[in-house]
Order: structure tokens, then sequence, then C-alpha cells
């Protein structure tokens, strides 16, 4: 019988007592402290209702970072952001990087912070169960995503890049990660190899091709979660167990559970697959809060 397990990752709307207290922090009406331990306070509580939702595996929902580059961008960037770019063919915007030289770590804190960075709060927030999944923005994605300098070299900042997400799967004991790229290459960067053998990854990854598996990959991701049927045949033969984005995140339309759990089986069964997971397209923040939630726990009753 097909396992069918579930997956919620990204950002996630924020509630209307947190964009209020966000206004007030814009406002020098709440301090950066107040606002990081209301922050840390959301982080948790959607944590809690990811996991009694019954989602067998969850990342940080992410509302203190803006878009999906912001915190990483911070904190590896000299003068982080330029302009503000459309995200994908989507009504949603993001600041997009400016990399000028080539990307280290160094740590920020809560005073740090301004609009147009991220905001106050936990990097990550994790209630230390086995559904937790750290996210990560794909290495491809970020450069493609941002502007960068003409005279610097694209490998050598994903080599840079690289090293700081070793760095900090090392610095957060990652053992799971969901890695997700929007924006990707042709032809999958060689450094993953390096991700996929540090951790359990679940990669996220757009336009997958077979010719997009290079051979100088040589460990791969525990789970490609493909965006299409012809997506998901691929990635069923290039990692452990394959999944699918089949949860529309655009549309306020609520799912049943039983009819993503029949779709999914349908796809699966030509494969001969034991194990699947599923998941929504893009991520959650698209939606009001209200239908999220709605989601969440549809997504929930799909996995066992």
């Amino acid at each position: 019988m097909l396992k069918i397990r579930s997956i919620e990752y990204g950002l996630y709307p924020r509630s209307e007592h947190i964009r209020l207290s966000i206004s007030k922090w814009e406002r020098n009406a709440l301090d950066h402290k107040s606002l990081g331990k209301l922050m840390d306070s959301e982080k948790k509580e959607l944590l809690k209702m990811f996991n009694q939702a019954g989602i067998n595996y969850y990342t940080d929902p992410l509302i203190n970072w803006q878009d999906i580059l912001r915190m990483v961008a911070s904190m590896s960037l000299d003068t982080p952001f330029e302009k503000i770019s459309r995200y994908r063919e989507t009504n949603t915007f993001y600041r997009q990087p400016l990399i000028e030289s080539y990307p280290s770590l160094h740590d920020i804190s809560d005073e740090d912070s301004t609009p147009d960075s991220h905001l106050p709060g936990s990097m990550y927030i994790t209630d230390g169960t086995e559904n937790y999944a750290y996210f990560l923005p794909g290495i491809e994605s970020f450069v493609n995503m941002s502007y960068v300098s003409p005279e610097l070299k694209t490998e050598r900042i994903q080599d840079s890049l690289l090293e700081i997400y070793l760095d900090l799967i090392k610095r957060h004991g990652m053992k799971r990660i969901l890695l997700f790229e929007p924006y990707p290459d042709k032809s999958m960067y060689e450094g993953y190899s390096h991700v996929f053998d540090s951790a359990k990854v679940f990669y996220v990854r757009y336009g997958l091709t077979n010719s997009s598996i290079g051979k100088g990959i040589n460990a791969k991701p525990f789970s490609i979660i493909a965006s299409s049927e012809k997506e998901f045949r691929i990635a069923a033969s290039h990692c452990e167990v394959p999944g699918i984005a089949l949860m529309n995140s655009q549309n306020t339309r609520v799912e049943e559970s039983e009819q993503l759990r029949k779709d999914v089986a349908e796809l699966s069964s030509p494969l001969g697959l034991d194990e699947v997971f599923v998941t929504h397209t893009e991520y959650l923040d698209f939606l009001p809060h209200v239908i999220a939630a709605k989601k969440v726990q549809v997504l929930g009753k799909v996995g066992e």
C-alpha cells in the first residue's frame, strides 16, 4: 500500500496581531526586543499547529524573514538589498539582494533589523521533533534572484554560499533541511553534494529535467519535490522518496484531503512507488491567514 506523507514549508502568512505589531515597530512604538519575542511566540504556536494537524515534516514559518532570501542575505552580504523585484509570475515582490563582494557569514542581531532587511526574532525556532526541517533558499536561486556585480564570478559566489550553508548546518545541528529552488540553473550546482551528504534534504526544485542532475552530483537528496507530473517521474528516479506539489497555494479554494490522496495515488501507481510526499505549490504566504490554516488541516489529513 502506498504511504503518503505531507510537507509544509516556507513563508507562512502572519496573524493580524503580528501585522499590527510590525506596524507599531515601524513607527518606533514597539522596540526590537518586544517584537522579537512576539515573532518567536507566534512561530512556536504555528509549529504546534503544524504538528497537531498531522503534518509529517514542516519548517519554521519564517514570518520574520520578509521573503525567502532576506535573512540569509542579511547575514552574508555587506550591502544586502537593491530594488524590489517580482517573485515569479505572482503579485508578490521581494527585495533583490545586491552582491558586490563574495558572501561571508557574519552574526546579526535584532538591532540590525530594519523593514528593508529581516525583522526581529530568531532566524529559526525549532520544536525539537523529528518532524522539523530547517529551511534554506537554494544557492542557485539565491544567485539568480540577486543583482550580481559583473566583475564577480558566479561559481565563486556559489562556493562562498556553500561554505556559509555548511557553517549554518553545523551551528544549528541541522539533521533535516528543506532546500527551496524556485529559480534553478540548467544543471544542478555540484556543491550540493556536500549539503546532501550532511543532512536529510527535501529538495523543492522547479523545472526539473534529467539533464538537471549533473554527473558531478555524487550524493543525492533524500527527496526531490516536483512541480508537475512530468517532473515527478524524473524526481522518482533521482532520489529515495519523491514528492509532488499538488495543493494550490495561490487559490483560496480549500481542497478535499481524499481527492488529494486519490490524485497522489494515480500519479504514483505507474511508477510502482511505495512512498511519496505531497505538499503545496509555492508557499502559503500568498493566502489569507485563515485560509492557510484550513489548508494546513487538509494537508495533515493527506499524510499518514
